[in-house]
This record gives C-alpha cells, structure tokens and sequence, in this order.
C-alpha cells in the first residue's frame, strides 16, 4: 500500500531529522522498510545493508534482538565494520513486527531522544500491523471463489467479443 509506505517513510525521516543521525527500519526478517538520509554516520555495515536491502544478522545478535523488550544498544564491531547503534524493537499487541536502527557511534543518544525513538517505533508498529492485516484481507479475497473484482472484472473482458 502505497499510503502506509509513504507514511512509515515519514516517520522515518521525521525522526532521522529530529535526532541528525541515520535511521533504518527492518521488517522482523531484517528486510530494510525504510531509511532516512544519512548524517555522516554511516559505517561499512550500514553501507552494506543498504546496498543489500537487509542487515546482516550476524551484525546484530538477531536470535537475542528478537526477544527484545525495549530499547537496546548494540555495541560496536570493529571486525564486522559495525558501530555502535541503537535498537529499537518495533513490536504491536506484542508481536514482533521489525527493528529501528539508529546509529550512535559514541553511545550519545540522550534519554529523551532514546525515548522519542520508542515513541516511533510504537507508530512504525500500529502501520506495520495496519500492513499485515491488509496484506491478510487481500490474500482472502484472491482466495475466495471468484477471486477479487479486479480478476472477475479481467475475466470478464475476455468473454466479451
């Protein structure tokens, strides 16, 4: 749905702009959703899952991230090129629904921007529930006998002469 991308694109930027750092959000699979522009803080590892369009789990622990209740930082990796970052599990009526990455390579995020990056991940979290939920309802519909309007509508031009 292009509404509820461009929506989670918003808040990704949004809150990229009011932090000055990068901000990348995953699906639970770690497939890169969004991600905003870059202040400088890219490392290697950020790199890399952007040219790739996911993050490696070995960079981040993903069997421990996933079980991640809050806010986290993930320390930095020299021998993977991976800075410090800051994890924040994007989760709605607790399920585990992505991650938001923010670098923060010298552990500086205060408390209140730390905060305001849980308060976006629990928005990022109700659209990627609104997502899976609408994505649930179309695969219903294909499903169903007679398909969607639009494949009724398809089959029915080509009956016509």
């Amino acid at each position: 749905n292009p509404q509820l991308h461009a929506s989670s694109r918003s808040l990704v930027d949004a809150l990229a702009s009011r932090l000055r750092r990068a901000v990348v959000v995953d699906d639970q699979d770690l497939r890169l959703i969004a991600v905003s522009e870059d202040f400088g803080d890219a490392d290697p590892a950020r790199i890399w899952s952007l040219l790739h369009r996911r993050t490696r789990p070995e960079d981040v622990a993903y069997a421990e991230i996933k079980r991640l209740a809050g806010p986290v930082r993930i320390p930095e990796n020299p021998a993977l090129e991976l800075w410090q970052r800051l994890c924040v599990p994007i989760r709605c009526q607790g399920l585990l629904l992505g991650f938001t990455w923010i670098t923060d390579r010298y552990g500086d995020l205060a408390d209140d921007q730390i905060a305001d990056a849980a308060q976006t991940a629990e928005a990022m979290g109700v659209l990627l529930h609104r997502r899976r939920a609408m994505t649930a309802h179309e695969l219903q519909i294909r499903q169903a006998p007679g398909g969607s309007a639009a494949e009724r509508g398809l089959r029915g031009a080509a009956r016509r002469p």
